[in-house]
């Protein structure tokens, strides 16, 4: 799977000519929504999820994860009933964080329990049950079998049943509704009488990929995110705010460090590049500025290189709190470093000029920080040229 998800990766940056945004708008969602309408039970609601995942998923990527998971699916079969075999101490813990990404930080106090919780990692360790055979049983009687599907709820299926059987939780939670997975998950967490909660990681707006997600409980940083996620189609017994950049200690800043403008850069092509350096170029006879890329683009050289007359910051070197903290004006076009830098205090700039499209597609999705206090970066702009003309 780490290989697998790693040629994907590679992929995604390679063949992604525009970002998952850019395929869609909230007409043709809420058309989706109406004629897949409800789901009779929770095999169908992800398979609802992941027909949405399909068709709004690059082509040709799709395909190539077609291909490589058919050649993996029985390869992860074997190596799952390997590893059913083995044997293993159990230990009890009342939690069980399903770690996809290193998000332990933003953790609600009450799931944070030092002592009493196992952190698993995504493919840790696999187990075999009689409920698994059971689910894709009928996945396969339904005619589910693309091998995407298939491959995703095995992977994930095994993958609880050894946290379940090694840890006996009461509570598994993980950071997982942008996977198809997740209704399937619920309702084998349900058999097995434990809560399956789900912690907002990351932005979001009106979007294909959570579409009929499912947990028992879900975590959101603001209620803006519950009624989008209830638009949406997902399903949660509850919903709990938590807004952990509230709570979060905020780093000094660092006055070695200080500049005016930090930019935090989506995975952009050539053409919005370059509109940003034009950008850059205007705004580089007032301001102090520092650039910090996107972490899949920060070992690019062709990003470097376009980027050359310009501070670049590391992501790997500065936590990103730090980095908020040692700007005046945080400035991104659709990224979570906006809400974290609103919820410090700092001053929010919306990039509405590198890629125009894309922010008329984030208006019309509904991204929250349209909603917050902002100021768009062509009122700085068109603000910096007229005074250089005058």
């Amino acid at each position: 799977m780490i290989i697998i998800n790693k040629i994907r990766n590679l992929l995604y940056i390679w063949l992604a000519k525009s970002s998952p945004v850019m395929r869609t708008n909230r007409a043709m969602l809420i058309n989706d929504l109406k004629k897949l309408g409800t789901p009779s039970d929770d095999i169908e609601r992800a398979y609802f999820q992941f027909i949405l995942y399909k068709k709004y998923t690059d082509t040709l990527l799709y395909m190539i994860n077609e291909i490589l998971f058919a050649a993996g699916l029985p390869l992860l079969w074997c190596y799952i009933l390997l590893k059913s075999n083995q044997k293993h101490i159990q230990e009890r813990k009342k939690i069980v964080y399903y770690k996809i990404s290193d998000n332990l930080g933003i953790l609600p106090p009450e799931l944070n329990l030092q002592k009493d919780i196992a952190i698993v990692s995504m493919g840790k360790g696999f187990m075999y049950d009689k409920q698994i055979t059971n689910i894709l049983k009928r996945i396969i009687k339904r005619g589910y079998v693309y091998p995407t599907f298939c491959f995703k709820v095995l992977f994930n299926l095994a993958n609880y049943s050894y946290i379940i059987n090694r840890y006996i939780p009461q509570n598994i939670v993980t950071s997982y509704e942008a996977s198809f997975t997740s209704a399937i998950l619920t309702y084998y967490c349900q058999q097995h009488r434990i809560c399956h909660i789900n912690i907002m990681h990351g932005e979001k707006v009106f979007s294909p990929y959570q579409m009929y997600a499912k947990f028992h409980v879900i975590y959101v940083w603001d209620a803006y995110y519950a009624e989008l996620f209830k638009e949406s189609n997902m399903s949660a017994s509850k919903y709990i705010l938590y807004n952990p950049w509230k709570y979060v200690q905020m780093p000094m800043p660092n006055n070695n460090r200080k500049v005016d403008i930090c930019f935090y850069l989506n995975i952009d092509n050539h053409k919005n590049t370059k509109a940003l350096v034009n950008t850059l170029h205007v705004l580089n006879k007032r301001y102090s500025i520092r650039l910090r890329l996107h972490p899949a683009q920060s070992s690019s050289k062709y990003m470097h290189y376009l980027l050359q007359d310009y501070e670049i910051e590391s992501s790997y070197d500065v936590n990103i709190l730090q980095s908020i903290a040692d700007t005046n004006y945080v400035v991104a076009r659709y990224s979570t470093v906006l809400f974290q830098a609103y919820c410090m205090g700092k001053q929010v700039i919306i990039d509405d000029i590198t890629s125009p499209q894309e922010f008329k597609k984030l208006s019309d999705l509904g991204y929250v920080m349209l909603q917050k206090k902002h100021i768009l970066l062509s009122e700085i702009v068109n603000a910096e040229i007229g005074s250089c003309t005058l």
